[in-house]
């Protein structure tokens, strides 16, 4: 079982009398990003994922009963059919998102108001996202740059672009994520997708901040 002293600390004082039962789930459901697969089960279900001995996601899952049970295997069915509908509706968003571009997702981020007091030309996620780009674009003179590198271009573009995916959606907490997975599958460079994933960090105090990288020539 993966350690997660959060959710143990959350699970224990669900009920009164706290027995781990652990369940299985259809291995074709590993064809998704792991991270949606323990986000379904972790923040949805409150089960813990497992893994291999090599830290490769398993096809298990532990969780928590509130007592002792009469059947724990009537619970255990129950467990893995719930895991099974939310992991069959993560599997359905991500075919469906892969069919999406960026640029689509963009197109919608147009009309999608974050902050309504910046007023008309302000308040929209694209309009966000083009004052990202231009800043990114007067940076380059402070670092000495005599171009704006096209990779940096794209990642500033497309930093946002997966809050308008199905996935991200369904799944609010892998905003970034998801994006970095989404640029890799389209071909977009490694520098790229990371800039996309780390325009989130940190995520919270404590949490890790973007790391420094050699600027793309």
């Amino acid at each position: 079982m993966r350690p997660d002293e959060a959710l143990l600390d959350e699970v224990i004082h669900l009920g009164e009398y706290p027995v781990g039962i652990s369940g299985a789930f259809d291995p074709s459901y590993l064809e998704v990003p792991e991270e949606i697969i323990v986000t379904a089960m972790r923040n949805h279900q409150r089960y813990f994922a497992m893994e291999h001995p090599d830290g490769k996601l398993a096809n298990r899952f532990a969780t928590m009963m509130a007592t002792i049970v009469k059947d724990p295997a009537v619970v255990q069915r129950g467990n893995e059919y719930v895991i099974a509908s939310r992991l069959a509706d993560a599997k359905f968003f991500f075919a469906e998102d892969r069919k999406k571009s960026f640029e689509q997702w963009n197109e919608k981020l147009e009309n999608v108001v974050f902050q309504a007091k910046l007023g008309d030309k302000a308040k929209t996620i694209g309009q966000k996202i083009r004052r990202i780009v231009q800043i990114a674009k007067s940076d380059r003179g402070h670092r000495g740059r005599a171009r704006f590198h096209p990779q940096r271009g794209r990642g500033c573009v497309d930093v946002q672009g997966d809050l308008a995916s199905g996935t991200v959606g369904e799944f609010p907490e892998l905003q970034g994520v998801m994006g970095k997975y989404y640029a890799l599958l389209k071909g977009e460079p490694a520098e790229v997708a990371t800039a996309i994933e780390e325009h989130y960090w940190p995520e919270g105090a404590g949490q890790p901040v973007s790391q420094k990288r050699p600027r793309p020539r």
